[in-house]
């Protein structure tokens, strides 16, 4: 039996940059997103993928963010300093594979809690996972949670199961891999898997893949193997995604559609309300649990910023869903049947540029010091990215004058740390529901432009 070496050669690769790209320099490759349980070899696959004889990302404070690879001109590390810590970096690199994808590498601290399941969900949400899971046990009950997520939402998945040098039984526990993703994830029990080894010598290499590593249901032993699948799926989704648009004939003439859209908003802003405070409670009982870490009160702070992330692209989530809710059964009455993908990819975009016609803009949440919340214009990158949203996006984060505050006061009173987590986040619930209900109101305006220009000219101009 032969195996493939998980090791990227020793080369000159290029020189990583501290040009984070702006918005208008990224791509629309596909995505894939690293995820597993931390020491998994998550950063060694995508070391391995990218030919890479070392890290690219330098290390980073606490919490780790989210590192993301595209195509591009080398580029160097981004620049340390007094900011509170980036949710995401990333880096442009030569690098054949980024001609047909972006990868992305998730932070290996915090495990496969809510939070960390939310935030790479919604990095693949238009991608897929690649779940790096080690020989050294068969999956877990986290990782099987994950997983299942990832099935109810539709998101596909490769699996790369690592270490087998180190572990000769590794057959049995693919084997039970295999089964438990069957049973947990139905939907990506027909998921390619690859198996690959992590030992510090040898040469990477396309071993060839005999019958008895077919039979198990492998795809492939090396990681030559795992670059080449992964190219020509990103290549199969984008040439499956491209096609022509065609016109879209309105029927409706009367006013049905203005009552339709009252009532559908009424409806699912009183859900997405109730969701949202669902949530922040469930986020609250998190971060006091921290207190009994031993990490003391310094650190509240920083698990408070990755569940409001996490908290930003659930909102971002049940908002989008929402949204095309509305437009779907308003969509139904104007053009009098039930809107198709070819409809809707018209709508959605009409209507963003009715919001941004409106002044409509992307905001985010800053809880501060005081335990207060400052509402600025703008978003992360993060949330930046999710471009086929209708709405724009809300962020919702800590300031870093309150990182730093509490870093400052290290190991303070817990019953005062108690009191200030407890203020803000109601706080924070407050500004939410300000903010969900602005958004709400902007959609309005912004559906009642595009249908009204629709019915007018009896065809959706969009």
């Amino acid at each position: 039996m032969t195996s493939g070496l998980l090791r990227a050669p020793v080369t000159g690769g290029p020189v990583p940059s501290s040009a984070v790209p702006t918005m208008a320099q990224t791509t629309d490759s596909a995505t894939v997103v690293v995820v597993g349980a931390p020491g998994a070899g998550k950063t060694s696959v995508v070391q391995a993928l990218l030919a890479l004889p070392g890290p690219v990302a330098a290390p980073m404070a606490a919490p780790q963010p989210l590192v993301v690879y595209r195509h591009g001109a080398g580029s160097e590390p981004p620049a340390r300093g007094t900011a509170r810590p980036a949710r995401q970096v990333e880096y442009t690199l030569p690098v054949p594979l980024l001609t047909a994808l972006t990868l992305v590498d998730t932070p290996g601290d915090g495990g496969l809690d809510p939070a960390y399941t939310e935030i790479v969900l919604d990095r693949a949400r238009d991608g897929r996972l690649l779940f790096v899971t080690s020989a050294a046990h068969a999956l877990t009950m986290d990782q099987l949670d994950l997983l299942a997520e990832a099935d109810r939402r539709g998101v596909p998945a490769t699996f790369v199961l690592t270490r087998i040098d180190e572990y000769p039984e590794w057959p049995a526990v693919l084997a039970t891999d295999q089964s438990l993703v069957h049973d947990h994830a139905p939907s990506l029990a027909g998921s390619r898997w690859f198996a690959v080894n992590t030992r510090a010598a040898g040469t990477v290499g396309s071993a060839p893949l005999g019958p008895e590593e077919a039979a198990r249901g492998l795809a492939g032993l090396a990681v030559d193997d795992l670059r080449r699948a992964l190219a020509e799926e990103a290549t199969r989704v984008r040439a499956a995604s491209s096609g022509p648009s065609r016109a879209v004939p309105v029927g409706a003439t009367g006013e049905q559609w203005r009552e339709i859209l009252e009532a559908e908003l009424a409806r699912r802003t009183t859900v997405a309300l109730k969701r949202a405070s669902i949530d922040l409670s469930a986020s609250h009982v998190r971060c006091v649990r921290e207190f009994g870490t031993g990490h003391g009160c310094a650190s509240v702070p920083a698990v408070l910023d990755r569940e409001l992330y996490a908290l930003s692209l659930r909102t971002a989530r049940l908002l989008d869903a929402a949204a095309n809710g509305v437009l779907r059964r308003v969509f139904r009455e104007v053009l009098g049947t039930e809107p198709d993908g070819a409809a809707l990819a018209r709508v959605r975009p009409a209507v963003r540029r009715a919001l941004a016609d409106t002044g409509a803009e992307g905001r985010t949440l800053l809880l501060t010091a005081t335990s207060g919340v400052a509402t600025v214009a703008g978003c992360g990158p993060e949330l930046a990215a999710r471009r086929d949203a209708v709405l724009p996006p809300l962020g919702i984060a800590v300031s870093t004058g309150c990182l730093q505050m509490w870093q400052h006061r290290g190991n303070a009173d817990k019953k005062e740390c108690r009191r200030w987590l407890q203020q803000a986040i109601r706080a924070i619930e407050t500004g939410l529901y300000r903010e969900l209900t602005r958004q709400v109101a902007d959609l309005h305006e912004a559906v009642t432009l595009v249908v009204t220009d629709a019915v007018d000219h009896g065809v959706l101009l969009a």
